[in-house]
């Protein structure tokens, strides 16, 4: 049944727990900090062991949250003074302790991760809150745990399935710390009026390199998934890849990855190009939405038409921009970095651009 859901069900992404009677047994704000049980009434670490089996998904990729009413200060106040905690706060990418309803509370944490409703699965003890949210936002996956005196919220967490996996790669491993670092930049935008005073601040690193057979997994993944930013939508195979790895003659792969001060993007960009006689063509080029923004999407363009200029002596570069439903963002990319439109139809347009005027466009200084 597990197996079934992984292949078919729309992926869930972040798991949005509750906190008293869900991570720790008793009510906080009558408790305190460091009354609040890990410990169930038969003597079991059932929270404990719960927060473990949390925070294993947290190391597998999962992006961890809360929707919680309690007082902030009070929760936060548990991550940082009770030394049995498992968990910490900074294993979450947004903390919703308040009074709003919850579905309220849900809502402004799919929007604070830049996530669809749909990738949330929210566990929580209260008939009153799953109904709740059963009725307003049917979207969100729920998990009805028991109350500590029951059953195992552990065994029912694994049991549900929605974020089993059938393959993991580095970046799914780092996806739930990415969120929270994300968190962190985007505090930090908050604080600085000038926005290339911020992007300098966060002491970006790109780092450029040839797809290998190794990146394989990644690389797959991202052209399956990517919909933003990904200026034709191709979608392609692992064997196809891998072929494209092989023919150097006529094909041209970069993978991009990319580090700031507040943690590592792993690989989050794919160029594929494909070379006939003089002319070089943008088959595949395709971004994280987690790094668009920042000028990193036209760094990328330009290096790697250095690159492939230099290695091949190209006359030309042609750029495909092919409409889907949610790439509209990226309509201009080629537009805004000095491409001109060469041929236009209903919905794609195509761009070219004189290779002998690469050595003109300029790389940000902040981006290194």
């Amino acid at each position: 049944n597990n197996f079934i859901k992984t292949i078919f069900l729309p992926k869930s992404k972040c798991l949005v727990l509750d906190c008293d009677n869900v991570l720790w047994g008793g009510i906080l704000g009558e408790t305190g900090y460091d009354k609040i049980n890990l410990i169930n009434n038969n003597g079991e670490n059932e929270f404990i062991d719960f927060q473990k089996e949390v925070l294993n998904l947290y190391n597998t990729g999962t992006i961890l949250a809360i929707n919680s009413k309690n007082n902030l200060k009070d929760v936060i106040e548990v991550f940082k003074k009770n030394k049995k905690m498992i968990l910490k706060e900074n294993h979450f990418a947004s903390i919703k302790a308040n009074w709003n309803d919850k579905a309220s509370n849900l809502r402004e944490i799919a929007k604070d991760l830049n996530i669809g409703l749909n990738s949330l699965v929210f566990a929580d003890d209260s008939d009153f809150e799953i109904d709740l949210i059963k009725k307003e936002i049917p979207i969100v996956k729920t998990l009805h745990l028991p109350t500590y005196e029951s059953e195992y919220n552990k065994d029912k967490l694994i049991a549900c399935g929605f974020f089993d996996k059938m393959k993991i790669t580095t970046e799914d491993k780092q996806k739930g710390k990415m969120y929270v670092d994300e968190k962190k930049r985007k505090d930090l935008l908050e604080k600085v009026t000038d926005i290339k005073t911020y992007l300098k601040s966060l002491k970006m690193k790109m780092k450029i390199q040839i797809c290998k057979d190794e990146n394989l997994d990644r690389v797959e993944q991202m052209i399956q998934k990517t919909n933003q930013f990904n200026l034709t939508t191709i979608r392609k195979n692992r064997n196809e890849i891998s072929k494209i790895i092989k023919d150097k003659k006529n094909y041209s792969i970069h993978i991009l990855s990319l580090t700031d001060k507040f943690g590592d993007y792993g690989i989050c960009g794919l160029s594929i190009i494909s070379k006939k006689l003089k002319n070089a063509h943008f088959d595949i080029f395709l971004m994280s939405c987690r790094v668009i923004g920042r000028d990193v999407e036209k760094a990328f363009l330009i290096k790697i038409m250095l690159e492939v200029n230099a290695k091949n002596n190209i006359d030309i570069f042609y750029g495909k921009f092919s409409q889907t439903e949610k790439n509209s963002q990226v309509k201009a990319f080629y537009l805004d970095n000095g491409f001109e439109i060469s041929k236009k139809d209903k919905d794609s347009t195509v761009f070219s651009f004189q290779s002998k005027n690469v050595k003109y466009l300029k790389i940000p200084e902040y981006l290194k």
